[in-house]
């Protein structure tokens, strides 16, 4: 499946900041988000390639975003 943007998500305790990229490799948004603002940010996002850092939140993350529209491959960077 290709998707038309990817999103970046570093993950931490308190704030996760994401990095969305075009296709083409243009960074169009670099954000960070509060828990409860992720989740809401990722239930709007259009269909993308969702890259995680591997941690034991990113699994969860995964998990909750799968439920949605988007495919998930865990991976280091």
């Amino acid at each position: 499946m290709t998707y038309s943007t990817t999103v970046g998500v570093d993950l931490a305790k308190n704030v996760i900041q994401i990095s969305v990229v075009s296709g083409r490799g243009k960074e169009l948004s670099n954000r960070s988000f509060t828990r409860r603002k992720f989740a809401e940010f990722l239930g709007k996002q259009k269909a993308s390639l969702v890259a995680f850092e591997s941690c034991a939140s990113a699994h969860y993350w995964a998990r909750w975003r799968s439920r949605t529209r988007t495919y998930e491959r865990p991976g280091r960077w």
